[in-house]
């Protein structure tokens, strides 16, 4: 190629010959492809001279003519091929097209040549760095064997013009074509045609050709008017086995191929295809397929004496119909004649084609099956069956959720997991590929071992193949699949064996029962809560699958059951017991709901429950109904052996009752203060109410008796009602106060917009682009905060706090999770204060102040000498420093030194304190030991001798005072003065402080760090910037340089960082608020660029400022930023002027003296343009940072130790209270 000239120069010093020369320059796109067809034909090996570019002809009637852009001919010198070339994308799809409907230019080329025996449409392209060819090869051939047996249908050697060399290729060949057979390693020059195929012409199925291949096979379906998906699926699933099976056991010959009309018929295809299937169901399904072939019958006839071959064709002809001529497992349409056999060998032979040059057996992660199956069975079968299957997101989250490091380097032996409803199989696969890294990290043992160890159990007989399918796509062929009821008695699945189980289980499943033998019904304590009669409707399926999880888990197991909301709160008798069942035998580590939308098309809301079976011995469900048997029979014997009161107690304190009140009920005989409580008198309205009560005073024999009598009796039987009631709510107060940690509660968005941000992902019906679409970065990564595909650990995702869960630690949440995480205890989650007790779990618990503890609580006025808030600020002796006159200092609400805001001359409080921030910083605690005045929003406590100071600061901190106020929360004395903490005796209360004051110390010792820190930073910045010579930030600075409008990109999702997504003061952005460009609003439009710093316009002072240290693709800023970037980073450096910005005091000074006096003071560009600066030299700058990292680098230190502090201090309350 001369690109000087624009020319190109071909061989024909060697042959090839041109006839024209409109292909041989540079000026259009097509010229390249032909350029590109010529090299690979030489590369293969034809001989130039058998190469001819632009052959013309006359075409028609018209004096015009055609040309071809090659032509090839063999050794004879007679037309092999003509190729016509295209350029890549929309030209080329538009010409086959044509060709498909009229044979186009194609087949006006091959009345010309009557000689070709191939024409092809050919088109190539430059992507990702590599030259990529498509085209389609027709074959001119006749199958003879073809037109013998269907003597009626038209031969290529008959037909003399275009129109009739189309029909042939249109009726008799079906439009017949191939995709490979011209340039591939094993095809040689001269030799078209591929006969054999192999795994390396095969390629896999990237995010792009997998929706193409949706789009296909939904195109092939409408084109054949295929209308019963369910089927079609079904047989696709029967097709990829076969493919599997071809890929395993034939990878030098593969079978799953249509090889074109020339070499193959619509008999020899299906043959193949039915033996690959026997193959696929006996090895991996254990299941018999029958399955004859010709050699089989032919051997039938060995002892045949008289004409053994008439008789052998007539019985052949017969075997023929009846192998062919019906349906089978590959019967797309119907199929009991020839006609309608033909017929779905149209749709067989395309769809095979759709799929044979895709390698399915692969090691890579592949969403293509479970996506593919969403679609194409998301209408009949959910509806009749209550199915509704897993997206991969949800499997990915919930899978990463589970401890599986710890369980697997626990375990000496690989440990059993089961998905007892396993569907096409997703959570079995992503378990697999989750447990693999641990197990190659730290086991000798084979991943197959493993694998062996994993069970699926699907009753449907076609998602029984669907998993198997899918765990070949995965390479993850050793998972165990049974074909079986999951709630059925199985001996192949032994009780208290599992380690891990993970299911999405069917729901609302009408007569389910009807199908279980009695034996496996027997099994289950939930049979006793349904009428003999209603065994016939009943619908409660999730309820059977969530006793059949505590059948199979082991002693400290590990489950994750994703089961409809209404579990939780269904009232039915079989609801209450499955609760029950929840509570007794299993620690309840987290719940998960997600919106309606998580699911697809199918609306119900659904919670996934995690859940860790109790390895207890006896089990505490058995243990404590004894205890409350006895407490309730006043038998106190064994009080000291299982000392085990405080739950008594701690029930009492959590319903305010008196406990001495109390145990007048455990006696029998409750008091009249515990009668008179709201919750007792609640009990009396209802048992009036109660029918049977009713009917009492009906009774001819209870009228007879005195007024008297008749009140004894209602009396004993009123408290046999509330004493049932009772021991019933103690029992699963004391269950709940047993699990192993707090409920962590994960609460998806409502909203469907948001929900989509959260999930990281939403559902599309558009046609060709159907299926499930995930939010994903520049990197292709998920984007959401459910979890980290790449780190299972990332303490930003909320997967992290539920793994951490299970191991009973509970981590700090980050601020930017806390809309959607909270942790709760179990109690609280359970309504106490209900006269019917159906053990409803809440996931929106009601916040109490109030602490559950062993030892007496008291009011926080029982305590104190004195309570009261502080009033106005001193106006005429008041002054902001220390002065001779005014050094009583004056304490605010605030955390910053310790809530100073002034001084005055007179103290109003001389005693040790308390003092707890009544807002703002809601419920700050803080121990004052010097005179001071107290001002509005602090409330002080001054305590009485019963409680040390440093014990009442620790107890109040542990109280929520978050629901303190119904737009502003704030804290009054009357709402204080009443709120209970425990008081244990001094000795308990003097070594709570001692440990306390330990880690106080560590605190304290940490704040130092990072003050000194501070101070060397500051030190840093005032050697860079103290200079006389001054510049303009103008001059020194490019600001806002880019934006973009999110806008003009409506359905793409960008990250958003708004003014308060900046932290304060830390330099740390927050980019989790993700935006829809239809979405963003008018503000998003600033671009900031890893290297450039940001400063806050609006109340600037706040110090919300970050220097970008990362490119964060499709990312905007708000406008109320200034982006900063150096306009010669020789002179100076960005990241300098960012510290400038945080810790230079003269910069901040123009600044302020810049802001003005509003409500929310700012500064305009003008202002900042205008603010000078000096620096020292670049080399100066570049020591200095280096050395403010590394101080930056100590703080962080700290404040890690200063976060865990609250933790630690809650560890050691939790220990003695």
């Amino acid at each position: 190629m001369d690109f000087k000239k624009g020319a190109i120069t071909y061989p024909e010093n060697k042959g090839l010959k041109i006839n024209e020369r409109q292909t041989c320059n540079l000026k259009s796109n097509e010229n390249f492809v032909v350029l590109e067809c010529v090299n690979r034909l030489l590369e293969k090996g034809y001989n130039p001279k058998h190469i001819e570019l632009e052959p013309k002809w006359k075409v028609g009637h018209g004096a015009s003519g055609g040309r071809a852009d090659i032509l090839v001919k063999d050794n004879s010198d007679k037309a092999l091929l003509i190729i016509e070339c295209k350029n890549a994308g929309t030209e080329f799809t538009k010409h086959w097209k044509e060709t498909l409907e009229n044979g186009s230019q194609l087949f006006g080329y091959a009345q010309q040549e009557g000689n070709a025996k191939f024409i092809s449409l050919y088109a190539s392209d430059f992507t990702d760095k590599k030259v990529v060819a498509n085209y389609y090869l027709i074959t001119l051939v006749d199958n003879e064997q073809y037109l013998e047996d269907n003597p009626k249908l038209l031969a290529f050697k008959d037909a003399k013009i275009r129109e009739e060399i189309f029909n042939v290729w249109k009726h008799t060949y079906q439009k017949d074509y191939t995709t490979k057979g011209l340039f591939e390693k094993d095809i040689q020059a001269y030799n078209i045609g591929k006969k054999k195929y192999s795994v390396e012409d095969l390629s896999l199925v990237d995010s792009t050709t997998k929706q193409s291949k949706y789009h296909e096979f939904a195109t092939i379906l409408r084109k054949y008017n295929v209308s019963g998906r369910e089927n079609a699926f079904d047989k696709l699933v029967n097709l990829f086995l076969c493919k599997i099976v071809d890929e395993k056991n034939n990878p030098k010959d593969l079978q799953f191929y249509w090889k074109g009309i020339a070499y193959d018929t619509p008999f020899e295809i299906q043959d193949r295809l039915q033996k690959l299937y026997k193959v696929g169901m006996d090895e991996f399904l254990k299941e018999e397929v029958t399955y004859i072939d010709n050699k089989q019958i032919d051997q039938a006839f060995w002892a045949f004496k008289n004409d053994p071959d008439a008789t052998r064709e007539t019985i052949k002809g017969y075997f023929k119909q009846l192998k062919f001529f019906t349906n089978n497992d590959f019967a797309f349409i119907d199929v009991h004649n020839e006609r309608l056999f033909y017929e779905n060998a149209q749709v067989l032979i395309d769809i095979v084609r759709l799929f044979q040059d895709t390698k399915i057996k692969s090691n890579t992660k592949n969403q293509f099956l479970g996506d593919m199956f969403e679609n194409f069975l998301d209408g009949g079968i959910k509806q009749s069956e209550g199915q509704f299957f897993t997206p991969m997101p949800i499997t990915r989250f919930i899978i990463q959720s589970l401890p599986l490091e710890n369980i697997i380097n626990d375990s000496q032996q690989p440990p059993k997991a089961i998905d007892y409803a396993c569907g096409s199989g997703h959570f079995l696969n992503e378990l697999a590929s989750q447990m693999r890294p641990f197990i190659e990290a730290t086991k000798d043992a084979q991943i197959e071992d493993y694998l062996k160890e994993i069970y699926g159990i699907e009753k449907e007989y076609r998602l029984s193949k669907v998993a198997k399918v899918s765990a070949f796509m995965y390479g993850q062929d050793n998972i165990d699949l049974t074909y079986a009821d999951a709630l059925a008695k199985n001996d192949k699945f032994k009780n208290n064996s599992f380690k891990i189980l993970v299911a999405n289980p069917p729901y609302a499943v009408k007569g389910f029962l009807s199908t279980l033998d009695q034996d496996s019904k027997d099994t289950y304590t939930l049979l006793n809560t349904i009428d003999s009669k209603a065994i016939q409707t009943n619908n409660s399926i999730e309820c059977f699958f969530i006793e059949r999880a505590k059948q199979l888990l082991e002693a400290d197991g590990v489950g994750a059951i994703i089961v409809p909301s209404s579990v939780l709160s269904n009232a039915d008798a079989t609801y209450q017991e499955t609760k029950s069942i929840l509570l007794k035998y299993f620690h309840i580590v987290a719940i998960a709901e997600f919106g309606s939308g998580t699911f697809g098309k199918t609306g119900t809301n659904t919670v996934t429950l995690f859940i860790k079976r109790r390895n207890e011995n006896p089990e505490k469900s058995k243990h404590y109904k004894n205890r409350i048997n006895s407490w309730f029979a006043n038998d106190t014997k064994k009080q000291k052996v299982f000392e085990d009161e405080h739950y008594i107690i701690s029930y009492c304190q959590h319903l305010e009752y008196d406990f001495d009140d109390y145990k007048t009920l455990l006696k029998g005989i409750p008091n009249d203060n515990l009668l008179k409580t709201e919750m007792f008198d609640d009990y009396r309205n209802a048992f009036d109410n109660l029918t049977s009560t009713k009917n009492k005073k009906k009774q001819t024999n209870f009228k007879k008796l005195s007024q008297s009598k008749k009140e004894e009796e209602l009396t004993d039987l009123f408290y046999t009602y509330l004493t049932e009631i009772e021991k019933e709510k103690l029992y699963y107060f004391t269950l709940a106060s047993t699990n192993q940690s707090e409920v962590v509660i994960v609460k998806g968005p409502s909203d469907n917009k948001t929900s989509k941000k959260f999930l990281g992902y939403e559902w599309s019906t558009a046609k060709g682009n159907e299926g499930i679409k995930l939010y994903t970065d520049a990197n292709g990564k998920h984007r959401t905060p459910l979890y980290d595909e790449d780190n299972r650990s990332n303490q930003d995702k909320i997967n992290y706090y539920i793994q951490q869960a299970f191991e009973n630690q509970n981590p700090v949440i980050p601020e930017e999770l806390a809309s959607f995480v909270s942790r709760s205890s179990l109690i609280n989650m359970l309504d106490f204060k209900r006269t019917e007790f159906d053990k409803h779990i809440s996931l929106t618990p009601k916040k109490t102040v109030r602490i559950q503890s062993k030892w007496k609580l008291v009011r926080l006025e029982d305590i104190a000498k004195d309570m009261f808030a502080g009033g106005d600020v001193p106006k005429n002796n008041f002054s902001e420093n220390k002065t001779a006159k005014f050094n009583i200092p004056i304490f605010a609400n605030g955390f910053e030194n310790k809530g100073l805001y002034g001084y005055t001359d007179k103290a109003r409080v001389v005693e040790n304190c308390i003092t707890i921030s009544a807002r703002g910083t809601l419920g700050y605690t803080e121990i004052r030991k010097e005179p001071f005045f107290p001002i509005v929003r602090l409330i002080v406590l001054i305590p009485n001798d019963l409680i040390k100071l440093e014990y009442l600061k620790s107890i109040i901190g542990l109280l929520d005072f978050t629901d303190s106020g119904a737009v502003i929360p704030q804290l009054t004395v009357p709402k204080v003065k009443p709120l209970k903490i425990p008081l244990p005796p001094k000795d308990i209360q003097e070594k709570i402080v001692k440990e306390c004051k330990k880690i106080d110390k560590e605190k304290e010792k940490a704040e130092q760090g990072i003050g000194k820190a501070k101070t060397v930073i500051q030190k840093l910045v005032d050697d860079a910037f103290g200079k006389d010579k001054k510049d303009k930030i103008s001059k020194l600075f490019i600001i806002n340089s880019k934006t973009k409008n999110p806008t003009t990109k409506p359905d793409d999702t960008f990250t958003y960082v708004d003014i308060d997504a900046v932290g304060k003061g830390t330099g740390i952005i927050s980019y989790n608020n993700k935006v829809l460009g239809k979405d963003a609003p008018s503000r998003a439009r600033r671009i900031a660029e890893k290297g450039n710093f940001i400063i806050s316009s609006v109340r600037p002072y706040l110090k919300g400022f970050a220097y970008i240290d990362k490119d964060v693709s499709d990312c905007v800023f708000s406008t109320g930023f200034f982006v900063l970037n150096s306009k010669d980073e020789k002179v100076i450096l960005n990241k300098i002027m960012f510290y400038a910005f945080m810790y230079f005091e003269p910069l901040m000074q123009q600044i302020e003296a810049k802001m003005g006096k509003g409500q929310y003071p700012s500064i305009n560009k003008t202002d900042l343009d205008n603010f000078t600066i000096s620096v020292t030299n670049i080399n100066d700058q570049k020591k200095i940072i280096k050395s403010i990292e590394k101080q930056e680098t100590e703080i962080e230190k700290s404040r890690k130790i200063i976060n865990g502090i609250a933790e630690r201090k809650q560890k050691v309350l939790t220990k003695y209270l």
